[in-house]
């Protein structure tokens, strides 16, 4: 978690070695950290960017927009290109003047002789110090907050961070608002954040922590504009673009806007694994099966090819009708865990029976009933039409009667095996029975079904021919 006590703290720190510890501080100032690499920062660090002398020195500088779009603030580095997290040292003095430091031009004040071009500012800041003296106080205060936010010892941060409050009153809103969140008293937290978007508007984290707040409080229709806005305003946090990315998907359906910010959210932390299966899901609902599996490898990658990760991946290979490869992962999540792969064996005798593998899906199917604690009917009844299969109507008219007797729900699937089943072994009427039951759920493909090769036998009669009729 970024340390940040808004209100410019550096430059009120280095502001009280120049005015002194008994000065009172109002000030107006216009500014922007500007990124400077290790190597470029290392030239400029005893020596002002601006007037080049010996001096202490503070990390913020002003910027005109023109230049903030520019410079490595949002593509890199400002002086090389290269994006690092150190910032340029600039001395009060030159900080005070309302002039941006790239360009030279002053920011539209109007209080400048000469060039004065109207620019818009990038930030703007009231500071004011109330309690001047304590700035020694105050830092230890912080950083000890911060560290029980470090230990998730949230009391111990508020504690100290009112500390902190008391000297300079609002200047760790912030801060006082991430501990509150960490102790559940969301409402008093989400106070802190409106402080910090009320009185620095260009921050982003004010905007991102309050929307994480809304979606924990189940607010959904608050938190998008608030993630919204931090994303304009550039922020590089990870979660606000994948809880973006969740609303676009579950509250709008908006899956092409879903996919855009999830991959984002993932550029920013390629280890993230959170809300990585709903991309994979997305993809593969798009008909992008390559990019689906992309993510699945790196899924399975981060979690060691755990079970969780390979369930995701085999499923994606099992819904794009992958067989061989949904097989192969199959048999390695039942050697991973033998005793107790139920679902395993299920899906493994699917895939088999889609190749038709009727022996090996038979066994598969049988292994799936042993390891079954819950009595489903499906293998039962996918049992039944495999054993038409291998020709034996006996045992497939017994598979029949096991799955009734177990079906305590509607069930299309269930209901349309044991359609098929009976239609092979020439019983139409339990076929057309069976099949109603399985049409009125709505969740047949009736188109499919006309096709079926295994309801050749009852597509050939009247009762059959109303029936499509009836739930066409």
């Amino acid at each position: 978690m970024k340390k940040i006590f808004f209100f410019l703290l550096p430059l009120i720190i280095t502001a009280l070695c120049f005015l002194g510890e008994t000065s009172i501080l109002k000030a107006q100032t216009i500014n922007a950290r500007v990124p400077f690499c290790p190597q470029c920062d290392y030239k400029w660090a005893s020596y002002c960017k601006q007037c080049g002398g010996y001096k202490s020195l503070t990390s913020y500088a002003h910027i005109c927009d023109e230049c903030f779009k520019k410079s490595g603030l949002i593509s890199g580095h400002h002086s090389c290109g290269t994006i690092y997290n150190d910032f340029i040292k600039i001395c009060y003095e030159c900080a005070k003047k309302n002039q941006c430091l790239n360009c030279g031009k002053y920011l539209g004040s109007g209080e400048a002789p000469g060039d004065v071009d109207n620019r818009k500012v990038v930030e703007r800041y009231t500071v004011r110090i109330t309690i001047p003296g304590k700035k020694e106080e105050f830092m230890n205060y912080f950083n000890k907050g911060w560290e029980a936010i470090n230990n998730q010892n949230y009391q111990e941060a508020l504690n100290q961070f009112k500390k902190c409050d008391e000297i300079i009153p609002n200047g760790v809103a912030y801060s006082i608002g991430i501990a509150l969140k960490g102790l559940k008293r969301y409402e008093e937290a989400l106070t802190q954040f409106d402080i910090v978007i009320k009185e620095e508007p260009a921050y982003n984290g004010g905007y991102f922590q309050k929307g994480l707040v809304m979606i924990t409080l189940s607010k959904f229709s608050d938190a998008e504009p608030l993630l919204k806005k931090a994303i304009q305003l550039n922020i590089q946090e990870s979660n606000a673009y994948l809880m973006y990315a969740y609303l676009m998907e579950s509250e709008h359906k908006d899956y092409d806007q879903a996919i855009k910010y999830y991959e984002k959210g993932f550029q920013l932390s390629p280890t993230t694994t959170t809300f990585r299966g709903n991309l994979i899901n997305l993809y593969q609902q798009a008909g992008r099966f390559d990019d689906a599996l992309k993510h699945a490898n790196v899924l399975c990658e981060l979690l060691d090819n755990s079970v969780e990760a390979l369930n995701v991946k085999v499923e994606l290979f099992f819904n794009s009708q992958k067989w061989n490869e949904a097989i192969q992962i199959y048999e390695q999540l039942i050697s991973m865990n033998p005793n107790n792969i139920y679902i395993a064996y299920y899906y493994l005798g699917l895939a088999q029976f889609q190749m038709n593998q009727y022996k090996e899906a038979k066994e598969n199917w049988e292994k799936a009933i042993e390891k079954d604690e819950n009595n489903n009917p499906e293998p039962y009844a996918c049992l039944a039409i495999c054993e038409m299969k291998l020709n034996n109507p006996t045992e497939a008219e017994k598979y029949c009667e096991k799955t009734l007797e177990l079906l305590k729900n509607e069930s299309s699937f269930v209901y349309y095996n044991l359609a098929c089943a009976y239609s092979m072994m020439n019983k139409e009427d339990k076929s057309i029975e069976v099949l109603e039951k399985a049409l009125k759920t709505g969740q047949v493909n009736i188109s499919y079904m006309e096709s079926d090769a295994d309801l050749t036998n009852v597509r050939a009669t009247k009762a059959y021919k109303e029936l499509v009729a009836k739930y066409k």
